[in-house]
């Protein structure tokens, strides 16, 4: 019996030609925000990589292997603010070219996966039970791994350190001149390089394959490295190959102002040149461009005042994560006790005029955001005073992203430009704003008057008109009271 598939009616044989395919659907969805991205000094971390960081890595504390950061650690304090507000941060590493700590026991080596001072608080510890060796790595008083083997080439390679296994004559010469570390945490560094070769675990020597026990075996020698000039746009290459909404500027060099004005050049440059719908917060930056935003204020919480990173990218999680419909006007932030450098109202309203990022107190004494604003002040035309609301910046953005994700995905070079085509295209626009008016993004859309998808002047053009109007959150109360008498 004749049967299968069919591209057209033009069988022979008689039987049954079934297709399964399925029942048309949107191919667009309002697309996922919360995710920042931010140049760090840090004491551990790759070289030369974008770091994934969630924020429930931070709290329970699986960030220590990935940055050398935690929760609790002071030097985590910004990012911590940042990751208070959005679900993932993206570090890039700038303090390169550091040493890794590393410590000798008699024929091993261990060496810190990375390099940074944090690989000197690395402690390694062997004890015996039961005919067994129990090999713990901690970092300070903090264990983070535990092997039990019978035999050093069962040892195994952690999150933290690696492990060397010596059978050359002259290196074991050299090892036999360090004791073992002792109980009263005496200190001695390895004479060998960080570059000692693994041995062939199935040729060695049986003598040189016994544990014995140590109390305590400390790593040394690591440095963090530092940051050089050209780093920055080291961390712009790795940034342009990400996936991301805000970045957090954040100058290292002695130079900041060329710094600031290389990584504002670059996201200007993503959103007009690249069509990535991005944003950047620094301090003190004045651009004149919906592209950027500029805080100017730094707060405490608590005993700790925020220093200007910190409030950078603080401000950046809490943009990056704002979703479509979301405006940070009057947000309250959460934990802030006072405003460092706080302004009277005519100040407020000269710094807004400015396209500054503020902060203010609420009657209530809570401190919230004054105006959810970039740096926009010239209006055009083209560009009127909506393109300085973040608010509206965050529609027009999910707007030029989900468009650009679908067409090149769905559409470029597998639709044909014709009536049949640019109909299926148009459906899905369609829906796609019909869905950002459900939700409460835009308001007064209308398929037949407000989209247009038609043929461009080549062949192969596409042309989509459309008009939309955005919500915006109500910011300012006009009320009038009359009292009658």
């Amino acid at each position: 019996m004749a049967g299968g598939t069919f591209t057209q009616q033009n069988k022979i044989r008689p039987g049954a030609y079934i297709n399964f395919v399925s029942v048309p659907r949107p191919m667009i969805s309002i697309g996922a925000r919360g995710i920042t991205i931010a140049p760090m000094e840090l004491d551990w971390g790759a070289e030369d990589e974008i770091i994934e960081v969630l924020s429930t890595d931070l709290s329970r504390g699986n960030s220590l292997n990935k940055i050398g950061l935690t929760l609790f650690d002071d030097k985590a304090f910004g990012l911590s603010l940042m990751l208070s507000k959005s679900h993932t941060a993206l570090i890039y590493r700038m303090n390169a070219g550091g040493i890794k700590a590393i410590a000798s026991f008699e024929n091993l080596i261990f060496t810190a996966k990375y390099s940074g001072e944090l690989g000197n608080s690395i402690v390694i510890s062997v004890t015996e039970n039961a005919a067994r060796f129990i090999v713990r790595t901690f970092v300070g008083n903090r264990q983070v791994d535990s092997q039990t083997i019978d035999e050093i080439s069962e040892l195994k390679d952690n999150d933290f350190v690696t492990v060397a296994i010596i059978d050359e004559p002259e290196e074991r010469s050299e090892l036999t001149k360090f004791s073992k570390f002792s109980a009263n945490n005496e200190k001695k560094t390895s004479p060998l390089s960080n570059n000692v070769k693994k041995v062939n675990k199935e040729k060695l020597n049986p003598a040189l394959n016994k544990l014995t026990e140590i109390s305590a075996l400390y790593l040394q020698g690591g440095t963090n490295g530092t940051v050089a000039d050209g780093d920055i746009d080291k961390f712009l290459n790795k940034a342009e190959g990400e996936r991301w909404n805000t970045m957090a500027i954040i100058p290292f060099l002695q130079n900041p102002a060329i710094e600031k004005s290389n990584i504002i050049n670059f996201l200007i440059n993503q959103r007009n040149e690249e069509g990535r719908y991005v944003q950047g917060v620094g301090f003190n930056v004045y651009s004149d461009n919906e592209t950027i935003i500029n805080v100017v204020q730094t707060l405490e919480f608590n005993d700790r005042v925020a220093t200007e990173s910190d409030m950078v990218m603080l401000i950046a999680g809490a943009t990056a994560n704002a979703t479509v419909t979301q405006d940070l006007t009057a947000d309250i932030v959460v934990g802030a006790t006072s405003i460092i450098n706080s302004f009277s109202n005519t100040e407020i309203e000269d710094n807004l005029q400015n396209g500054q990022f503020l902060f203010s107190y609420n009657q209530n004494g809570t401190i919230k955001v004054e105006n959810d604003i970039n740096t926009l002040t010239t209006f055009t035309q083209d560009k009127n005073r909506e393109f300085s609301s973040n608010g509206v910046m965050r529609i027009l953005d999910e707007i030029g992203t989900t468009t650009r994700d679908i067409w090149e995905t769905v559409y470029m070079g597998k639709m044909p430009n014709n009536d049949i085509g640019r109909g299926l295209f148009k459906g899905d626009l369609a829906e796609y704003f019909l869905m950002l008016q459900d939700i409460g993004a835009i308001q007064n859309f209308e398929i037949s008057t407000d989209l247009e998808v038609i043929g461009g002047a080549m062949l192969d053009d596409v042309v989509v008109n459309v008009w939309i109007q955005p919500v915006m959150v109500a910011k300012k109360l006009y009320m009038t009271v009359n009292v009658r008498g």
